[in-house]
């Protein structure tokens, strides 16, 4: 009984590779494409969570804005 390991591989205009048939140079590549993919990822997700924040922080603005407006509103209908 024979058993296969999967090997990880890289596909590369549309050919795959082996990566530990690779030499040192192109499994260094390969590690710094890798890391340069995460890194991506994490600043799109960062980019998400700055986008969300400076909206809900611009519609709290724009909401304390108009408080005061709608208090002194009250308050002069209280008056009259």
């Amino acid at each position: 009984m024979t058993e296969e390991i999967a090997k990880e591989t890289i596909t590369v205009d549309s050919v795959p590779h082996v990566i530990a048939d690779m030499t040192a140079d192109q499994q260094y590549y390969v590690t710094q494409l890798k890391d340069l993919n995460n890194k991506s990822i994490n600043a799109r997700i960062a980019l998400d969570q700055i986008t969300v924040a400076s909206k809900a922080f611009t519609g709290a603005l724009v909401e304390s804005l108009k408080a005061p407006e709608d208090a002194e509103a009250i308050d002069a209908k209280k008056v009259n």
